[in-house]
């Protein structure tokens, strides 16, 4: 490891203009905090200040990305949620000026969510999350389920033909191709 005087100094970074620049902000773990019960996140009044505010800066160039299906974003950030572009279910919909864009819902889902209900029916500590383009098995107040979970995910995911994605103490069974982070699955609505 260098030490202090040995490490390279570096540029500062560059100004972020609100003129010249657009911000893609992710949600959870970042914006709100990771909880034991992901359906009961919801934007403050201090988050829904800030949204409004980077809004009215950014002259509407802010979206949201998430994990989550847009329709839970509205949920949990509110009214200014209709305002700011979505990027939900990891980029598979995007909303932006009240235009939904979405790919169909995997084939696969609703026999694995209920491959996951039967599975939760004998886990009753591991929190299932049901999304538009997925569903998300959440072991985090029981962590001693982890390694049970994410076998029972491979195992759902392989019959089923849906990935596994594994995250913050949870695993998320979803189509594959979309990845929050990925440009190249990111859907680019016109201006």
């Amino acid at each position: 490891m260098l030490s202090r005087s040995q490490q390279p100094v570096l540029a500062p970074p560059p100004r972020i203009g609100p003129e010249n620049h657009s911000l893609f902000v992710d949600f959870d773990g970042t914006l709100v905090p990771l909880v034991d019960h992901p359906e009961l996140v919801r934007a403050d009044a201090e988050l829904v200040e800030l949204l409004t505010a980077l809004h009215q800066r950014f002259a509407g160039r802010i979206a949201l990305v998430s994990g989550r299906s847009i329709e839970q974003l509205d949920a949990m950030v509110g009214p200014i949620a209709a305002e700011i572009a979505l990027a939900g279910s990891h980029g598979a919909e995007v909303r932006r000026d009240g235009r939904l864009v979405q790919p169909p819902r995997p084939e696969g889902l609703d026999g694995a969510i209920a491959d996951v209900r039967l599975y939760g029916a004998g886990h009753p500590e591991m929190i299932i999350e049901e999304k538009s383009h997925g569903v998300a098995m959440h072991y985090r107040v029981a962590p001693i389920l982890e390694e049970p979970v994410k076998r029972r995910a491979q195992a759902i995911g392989e019959r089923h033909d849906l990935m596994v994605q594994h995250g913050k103490m949870m695993v998320e069974l979803r189509a594959p191709g979309w990845n929050k982070g990925a440009r190249s699955s990111t859907i680019i609505l016109p201006c």
